[in-house]
Order: C-alpha cells, then structure tokens, then sequence
C-alpha cells in the first residue's frame, strides 16, 4: 500500500495537523493489521527554507530526504528535476550502448527503431511533470539521441539536424513540446479526467485574434512558474491556428501539429 500526505503552508500549525493526519492513517492500518513501514517513508520539504519539524509514524521518526522517487519520477526539494535527468540519461546511453553492441545489422533506420522503442521511452516518461527550461539540461538530454545517431553507420559526417532528417525522427526537444501541447488538447477537450480551470484560465481578450481556446498567461513570479506545465507551452498554443486548435479528435490535431514548421513551434517555446 502507497499513501502520500501533503501541506502546502510551512508554519508550525500546519506541521501538526499534517501529524495529525498521519496518525490516523497510522491507526487505520493498525486497526486493519495494516503496519506501515516507517524505514520506507520519508518526509520532502519542496521548498528554499528549512522545515525540520520531526514528523513521526507510531513514534519513529521518518527521515528528511532531499529527493524521492514518486511514480517513477524523481522528485527533489528544488523541483528541478536534475537528479531525474542525470539518472536517466545515464539509463539511457547504457541502453544505447547495448543496442550497438548487441545487434549484428548495421542498418541505421533498424537501429533507430531499436533507439525510439526501447530508449527513447526512457527519456520522455512524464516529461509534462519534470521537462526542463534550463539549456544545460535540454542539452544533456539532447546528447544521447545525438551520441546514438552519430554512431550509426554513414552518418558520422553529418550535422545532427541531417541525420535526424534522413533517420526522419525529431528532436527530443520538439517532442517535449508537442507532447504538452497535445495534453493541454486533451484537458480543454475534457479527453481525459482532468479539470482545465486547475491548470488554465480561457482568455476573453478581444484585442487580439485568436482561437476559441486561446488562453490567459498567469503572471508568473519565479522561473520556476514560467517553466511550469501550466504555463510554459501558453505561447505555441496561443499561436496555433484555429482548424489545429478546433479539432473535432486527438488523432486529428496530431496529424495537423505535425504539419507545421518545427522551427515555428520552437520559436514560441
């Protein structure tokens, strides 16, 4: 059984009334012969301040971490999301290598289809969750399918744009960006389960044209805000034309997006 507890305020008040939830849950599995494992919890502070208020499971004392690893995503207390990127790029480039080494052919479009099935998954795993806005980190990413492709054969002399022209695959950059441009289709569209008025607010500006769905950029106090889900892929969708936005299903806006000038998407990131 997993349970997650959180208290967005950091006073002293709302440190005890998370300690009083967690000792109810801790009742509960005792009652129901449930015991939970103090060892295996562990207590996140995601904040720039220091809270070491000791939270307790049947009076021991869970540890103060620095990351955790929540639903395959690892989380810190920076929400940079850098331990995550660091651990699976490296994850990444292992597989890559073994693919390499562990097929006979030499066939480039064979091995990138290795790459895209059994690597590429790796690096894009929730990327709404942690995708970076920082150029070091974009770039690390980058590497692994950069390294790969300059590995196959008859493509070393290339540039990285070439070689992803000729394999006919996108960068992984371009594929972030899509792939938050095509969850906000589905949370304005109600496709999924998610209420659009927690992520976004529809703009009723008359000022300017634009689509139905145009939406209202939050102002945005940190850099932390502006690479957020919620807002950081604004600009691109704002920018969309209408028969994209307006799509009747998603397989449809997926087929329109790809369409459109990848350097025209990246220009609005």
């Amino acid at each position: 059984m997993i349970f997650k507890l959180f208290q967005k305020s950091l006073d002293s008040s709302s440190s005890c009334v998370l300690q009083s939830s967690l000792d109810s849950i801790s009742k509960w599995c005792n009652d129901w012969q449930l015991h939970l494992s103090p060892s295996k919890c562990a207590v996140l502070s995601i904040s720039s301040k220091s809270v070491k208020y000791c939270y307790k499971i049947n009076n021991t004392a869970l540890e103060h971490v620095l990351n955790f690893t929540d639903l395959g995503v690892i989380v810190d207390s920076s929400l940079s999301f850098e331990t995550h990127i660091n651990s699976f790029c490296t994850k990444a480039r292992q597989r890559s290598d073994l693919i390499l080494k562990c097929f006979t052919s030499r066939d480039p479009f064979l091995l990138i289809r290795a790459f895209t099935t059994y690597v590429r998954p790796l690096l894009e795993y929730a990327s709404a969750v942690w995708s970076p806005s920082k150029i070091h980190l974009i770039d690390k990413l980058e590497s692994v399918q950069r390294r790969f492709t300059k590995r196959l054969k008859g493509l070393s002399h290339m540039s990285y744009e070439t070689r992803l022209s000729y394999l006919r695959v996108e960068s992984l950059e371009l594929r972030r960006h899509k792939s938050d441009l095509t969850l906000y289709f589905k949370i304005l569209h109600n496709c999924i389960e998610m209420d659009a008025k927690t992520f976004f607010s529809l703009s009723n500006s008359t000022r300017t044209r634009g689509h139905s769905f145009k939406l209202l950029k939050p102002v945005c106090r940190t850099n932390l805000q502006l690479s957020s889900f919620s807002c950081r892929a604004i600009n691109s969708w704002n920018s969309l034309p209408d028969d994209i936005v307006e799509s009747t299903n998603l397989h449809t806006f997926k087929s329109k997006l790809n369409t459109l000038s990848p350097n025209l998407l990246i220009q609005n990131l």
